[in-house]
């Protein structure tokens, strides 16, 4: 099976839920256990991160609203799995799962890379792969115009609204009041592991793996539900299929790939082993 025939086969695996109104129940649900901002608290626009541009026009974007379904009701057998997931796995707090999973908190493209080096079996970072970091940064800015319309109009709460069970992620109040469905981490992980098995076909395997395992830290993390994953997978291979016929994905494609070669023919230094071990088993098992 090609990598690209595998994001396919993800993208018809997630099974729709039907239910209604989830938006406005995620909408209500955020105002209730958001913030007050601070009196003339002022957002400018210099305060927020630039993003590369994406690859895909606005016409060429896959259209998520036709494809991910709603998320699943919060009383539906499926709802009632999602949370008791998230209580579960509440018990792995000070794991070195748990530890991989807060590890993987940060979503910076260079960040992201960086987290598939052991999968690839070289250090990857903005020095030794900036051609390659470029790429995916684009392709980060593809996945976000793509998830993005539908995590806002399904509006779902993430699992610590009303409840004061651990998480990993230092920002609480940011984790309880954005919305989980789908996972923007898991996308972009899922989505770099498809474009980085491209380019490294014979690192496919531990790729793909290290990539699944960085969606479900999020669930580890306790700041997303399992469905939440699903949803993204949907997400990353129908981007990644989209890519498959962008001219300018395509070139910078060859030439990433050709800069990869060069890395790993040039002895670069491997991770630390003992990182590795942890990616490895995190890959090999799903942690609930």
């Amino acid at each position: 099976m090609t990598v690209r025939s595998f994001a396919l086969a993800c993208a018809a695996g997630l099974i729709a839920q039907p239910f209604i109104g989830q938006a406005l129940i995620g909408q209500a649900a955020r105002a209730q256990s958001a913030p007050a901002p601070a009196a003339g608290a002022v957002t400018r626009i210099e305060d927020k991160p630039k993003r590369a541009p994406g690859y895909l026009a606005e016409a060429e974007r896959p259209d998520a609203h036709a494809f991910v379904p709603a998320p699943p009701a919060p009383e539906s057998p499926l709802g009632r799995a999602d949370r008791a997931t998230y209580e579960q796995t509440r018990a792995l707090q000070g794991t070195p799962r748990w530890a991989l999973a807060t590890s993987d908190v940060r979503e910076g493209a260079a960040d992201i890379l960086g987290e598939f080096g052991c999968a690839a079996g070289v250090e990857l970072s903005a020095s030794t792969a900036p051609v390659t970091l470029a790429l995916l940064s684009r392709v980060r800015s593809d996945a976000a115009d793509t998830y993005g319309p539908v995590k806002k109009l399904y509006a779902r709460p993430r699992p610590p609204v009303g409840n004061a069970l651990p998480i990993c992620e230092a920002d609480r109040a940011k984790a309880s009041t954005s919305d989980s469905y789908p996972s923007g981490h898991a996308t972009q992980g899922f989505l770099f592991a498809l474009v980085l098995s491209e380019l490294m076909p014979d690192r496919e395997s531990q790729i793909v793996a290290r990539g699944r395992a960085y969606g479900e830290s999020r669930v580890v993390c306790g700041v997303h539900f399992p469905s939440d994953i699903e949803a993204s997978r949907i997400v990353a291979a129908a981007v990644f299929a989209r890519l498959q016929s962008h001219p300018g994905f395509q070139a910078d494609l060859a030439k990433a790939r050709a800069e990869l070669a060069a890395l790993r023919g040039s002895g670069a230094p491997a991770p630390a082993a003992a990182q590795c071990k942890l990616v490895e088993e995190a890959g090999a098992a799903r942690p609930w």
